[in-house]
């Protein structure tokens, strides 16, 4: 594959308008779908949330349990992301793909109906949360790596800014269709909807034809296990790669946590029910889309750190601004400060890292970055138990704080990270 200077012309079509640029990517039938998969993925995931978490907080009236339960997600991410391309790269990456998500489809169909024959208990939803975590951290990576073979290189830009503008979209409709089902319909019908949600995902990735699949198909047990070390090395030795890491670790664990407490702020601290809880979760998906429009201004910029890291910063300190309101409309405008700062993290996380990694390490590196992600379940545990302890605003408040101090502290302790960095990929 050629790979393009990506503020060049060519196919990285920098001198066209931005529409142009990215609708001509959808014009490309397997992107296509893949984007249309993701749109469905992330709505399914922002559904799942605030369902299940309404439904464990009614069954137990916890929030240390509520929190928990994305605790039993998270579980197996970091592992699934280390060692996950050890298996995914030996198969067609649309293969991996397909069996995942029929795979979720399976567990959210066994919830459903443990639900409707009343036999479902607190163990169940754990046992399915953890499947959930091991679809995602072996899906995750490999649909990112999927992106370049799809698009080509210098398209990478262009493709991750719809992926994170259909990302941010379904983080505004997932949490509404979440509150109004459980408002119209109850749980059940909730959870019957993301079953329907996953099997259509499955379809559409039926009609993907690419054969595409890793350039370093691992060979033998011992040729695996030091392409994980291989990997490793290469984002230790790689400072951007290393600061993106560090710092996602630190979102993961102390500012996204806050989203297993929502169930907790729109009933106990807001007095509101699941279409308040709705509204909550999807204010800052809200915050995300007028962010991607802004970023999207920028998507040529090689300041591509800055705006990662400034988004997080963003991010926290909407965050301490959420933990201490007491009116539900200014908790609103909270997180839609929050949404913007994320958008700015989430759209230059993946986007920085395939424009730098080789071709052949791709997936082992978005593989390390799921692993980062998957530190959550530190966070989840904390929110949780300083919830119970303190109260959900005490929890969200300090720990966003603590997150702040954390990344400034990287910011001035990893020289190299945040830096002007070269517009042209690593080969």
């Amino acid at each position: 594959m050629v790979t393009e200077r990506s503020g060049s012309g060519g196919e990285s079509a920098s001198n066209q308008e931005v529409p142009a640029a990215l609708g001509s990517l959808l014009g490309l039938g397997d992107f296509r779908r893949l984007w249309i998969c993701d749109g469905l993925m992330f709505q399914g995931l922002w559904m799942e949330g605030l369902v299940v978490g309404w439904l464990v907080l009614e069954m137990t009236n916890s929030p240390f349990w509520v929190a928990m339960i994305d605790f039993f997600r998270a579980i197996p991410v970091p592992l699934a992301g280390l060692f996950g391309p050890l298996l995914t790269d030996r198969f067609r990456r649309r293969r991996v793909i397909l069996v995942l998500q029929s795979l979720n489809a399976l567990a959210l169909a066994a919830v459903a109906l443990l639900y409707w024959g009343d036999a479902l208990d607190y163990w169940h939803l754990a046992l399915a949360s953890i499947v959930g975590g091991v679809v995602w951290g072996l899906d995750w990576p490999n649909r990112r790596a999927f992106v370049p073979d799809l698009v080509g290189k210098s398209r990478v830009v262009d493709a991750m800014l719809l992926g994170n503008g259909m990302q941010a979209l379904a983080r505004v409709s997932g949490p509404l269709m979440a509150g109004v089902a459980l408002a119209a319909v109850g749980v059940g019908g909730a959870l019957m909807t993301l079953v329907l949600m996953a099997v259509l995902s499955v379809f559409v990735l039926l009609g993907m034809r690419s054969d595409a699949r890793s350039p370093d198909v691992p060979r033998g047990f011992s040729r695996s296990l030091s392409r994980v070390t291989e990997g490793l090395r290469y984002v230790r030795g790689q400072r951007v790669i290393l600061g993106i890491m560090v710092v996602t670790v630190i979102m993961n664990v102390w500012a996204f946590s806050h989203q297993s407490l929502l169930p907790v702020f729109a009933r106990d601290v807001l007095q509101r029910g699941p279409v308040g809880l709705g509204l909550l979760a999807c204010a800052s998906g809200i915050g995300s889309v007028l962010g991607l429009l802004l970023v999207t201004r920028f998507r040529r910029d090689p300041r591509r750190v800055h705006i990662f890291t400034g988004g997080a910063l963003l991010c926290c300190i909407g965050l301490v601004g959420f933990a201490g309101c007491q009116h539900f409309v200014l908790a609103i405008l909270m997180l839609l400060i929050v949404g913007l700062g994320q958008a700015g993290f989430s759209s230059m996380q993946s986007t920085i890292l395939l424009m730098e990694a080789p071709d052949h390490i791709r997936n082992r590196v978005m593989g390390t970055l799921v692993c980062a992600i998957g530190a959550g379940p530190l966070g989840r545990i904390q929110a949780g138990s300083l919830a119970t302890l303190a109260g959900a605003p005490v929890a969200v408040a300090s720990m966003a704080g603590f997150a702040i101090l954390a990344m400034v502290m990287t910011i001035l302790l990893l020289p190299g990270f945040v830096r002007r960095v070269a517009s042209t990929p690593s080969r």
